[in-house]
């Protein structure tokens, strides 16, 4: 089923992009995060690691955006909370 299959690669592309964080390849993570909304658009994680990449990468405002559409669709999430105030 393309839903499921769909869901996977979303995941896969989270996944990249979290070891890529980790490597400090933010350049990668952050196009597996482009990647993971294309696929799904409400993927939460994919703006939240994409805006905790763009943070590193001083795109202030991008993250800003990143965060607050992670709290459009999470209202309380606390950590997107936190980083968007690290933006601000």
């Amino acid at each position: 089923d393309i839903s499921r299959m769909d869901n996977l690669r979303c995941i896969c592309h989270l996944n990249l992009a979290a070891c890529q964080l980790l490597g400090t390849n933010l350049l990668g993570a952050l196009r597996n995060c482009e990647e993971s909304i294309k696929i799904k658009p409400e993927c939460v994680k994919g703006y939240y690691r994409s805006g905790q990449v763009r943070l590193m990468l001083n795109e202030y405002q991008l993250a800003i955006n990143d965060f607050q559409k992670v709290l459009e669709m999470e209202p309380g999430n606390r950590q997107a909370k936190k980083l968007l105030a690290e933006a601000k």
